[in-house]
């Protein structure tokens, strides 16, 4: 893996990037970085060109952006892939990252397949329970990384709560590309049955569980899930 960056209007998109002949593009979870995906990557398949992207606000990309939003996100990503002359390509977002992936389908960039791993955006975020269940988030998220700081955390948290809006079945029904749904079924973070609700709604979806895993199954079933990525990306 090389560590390249790309120069947006918006300020450095920083990621890890492998040579392959099929873009995917892989998007982390909320506190999370484009590293995440490291414990994966010796199982996806050589034809993969990878694309492991720090999101605004995360690992070495900027974090001077206007307000800490997923259309923000989306902006800048659409300019990536623009930018980087990526011209077809897959895109896989755990969590937080599966979020934006949706919306920059909705609205931005459609990509050719989708892998949602855990995904955000119909279910209610932490700091909906509460604002101490909100902070209790962000010391956890400044925990696991120690490029993310206290106050862009803090920020991110409670604009995924306050601000953004839910995507509905009806949004999900407007993605008319093949998608892959794949879900812990020991994730106590976004419970399996969202999982199954957002294949529901959505026209082309098919539904992989990985028994035993959390919230990231990519990471602590790597070899499961690349399997399954490899077939759904490259032989489907």
């Amino acid at each position: 893996m090389e560590r390249r960056s790309f120069s947006s209007s918006y300020g450095t998109v920083s990621y890890l990037y492998r040579a392959g002949r099929h873009p995917l593009i892989l998007l982390h979870g909320l506190g999370g970085s484009g590293n995440n995906w490291m414990r994966m990557e010796p199982f996806l398949d050589t034809d993969l060109a990878l694309y492991m992207v720090d999101m605004a606000g995360h690992g070495y990309s900027t974090r001077d952006v206007p307000e800490p939003s997923i259309d923000v996100q989306c902006r800048i990503l659409q300019e990536f892939i623009q930018g980087v002359g990526i011209d077809h390509f897959s895109i896989m977002g755990n969590s937080y990252g599966g979020w934006v992936a949706l919306r920059l389908a909705l609205g931005y960039v459609l990509p050719e397949k989708m892998v949602l791993e855990d995904s955000a955006g119909t279910n209610p975020t932490v700091a909906e329970l509460g604002r101490e269940e909100g902070e209790r988030f962000v010391r956890r998220l400044v925990s696991i990384d120690r490029r993310n700081d206290e106050e862009t955390m803090r920020k991110y948290v409670f604009w995924n709560a306050t601000r953004e809006r839910k995507l509905t079945c009806e949004d999900l029904g407007r993605i008319g590309v093949p998608v892959l749904v794949i879900w812990g079924t020991e994730d106590d973070v976004i419970p399996i049955d969202y999982g199954r609700r957002m294949a529901s709604c959505l026209p082309r979806a098919q539904f992989s569980e990985i028994h035993g895993a959390g919230h990231t199954p990519h990471h602590s079933s790597p070899q499961v899930v690349a399997a399954l990525v490899n077939h759904f990306v490259l032989r489907e």
